[in-house]
């Protein structure tokens, strides 16, 4: 997305709102709400609104239909990576990573080389494929 790259993103996933909240203010395309997140100004907020709200709005029903919160993750549908079965972390991380315009087997190929343990959260996982996803 035009001005929101990976720097951006960590920053916006840093920012202490998580991943979910983002996505439903995206979604409800509530851009003054947006304005609270560190490092979102007045055109970021407005550009990812219109950008990514379809996206947004897709991916929580996905998440709803699935019956998970991204938090605590208990996706079924795990599919095969370089090591085998991804975990259900690894698999929201690659579609969060797809929602955000990388192309999926760029995505596959980060998330797959990245070592995850049972401890790790969702921003760790994510902030660390953002920075070693390809510009």
């Amino acid at each position: 997305m035009k001005n929101v790259g990976p720097a951006s993103a960590i920053k916006i996933l840093s920012s202490g709102t998580g991943p979910v909240a983002i996505a439903q203010l995206i979604a409800n395309k509530e851009v003054k709400k947006l304005l609270a997140i560190k490092g979102v100004g007045k055109k970021t907020s407005e550009m990812l609104v219109v950008e990514l709200h379809e996206k947004c709005e897709r991916l929580l029903m996905d998440w709803a239909a699935a019956g998970k919160s991204i938090a605590t993750s208990t996706s079924t549908s795990e599919s095969s990576g370089a090591t085998g079965l991804r975990s259900p972390l690894q698999s929201d991380v690659i579609l969060a990573l797809v929602q955000l315009g990388f192309r999926k087997p760029e995505a596959e190929k980060v998330v797959d080389a990245m070592p995850v343990d049972s401890g790790s959260s969702l921003e760790s996982v994510m902030r660390q494929a953002l920075q070693a996803m390809p510009r």
